[in-house]
């Protein structure tokens, strides 16, 4: 999680350097930052107790493929409340969701070196 937090981190400092669109600041007060820390190391224990409870029900394979498919659930979800149609978001889930069905196959094939 630290070395997402990094990457996250990096991207929007490149981001805000080239002047990207969507990099923008919000409250940054004591109060705002709070909250959000408390919002933040609150949901990061319920998604951990959560997910160690799918893994042990569902097993790893299936957990972590929901786990991958969240774009998708956030995609449909929005959609369902009013949300517009993206084509760039729908690119960005289908891409994941081959990178989610190529590692997930079981028909790897491993070949061993002939002696």
């Amino acid at each position: 999680m630290i070395g997402a937090m990094l990457f996250c981190v990096a991207t929007f400092l490149v981001c805000m350097i080239f002047g990207l669109p969507g990099v923008t600041f919000g409250d940054t007060d004591a109060a705002a930052l709070s909250l959000l820390g408390v919002y933040a190391f609150g949901a990061m224990a319920i998604s951990q107790i959560l997910w160690i409870i799918g893994v042990g029900r569902m097993g790893i394979g299936l957990a972590s493929f929901h786990l991958n498919a969240v774009p998708f659930y956030v995609m449909l979800i929005a959609l369902t409340f009013g949300g517009a149609w993206s084509w760039d978001q729908a690119f960005g889930a289908g891409l994941l969701a081959i990178g989610v069905v190529l590692a997930q196959r079981s028909d790897r094939r491993v070949t061993v070196p002939a002696e």
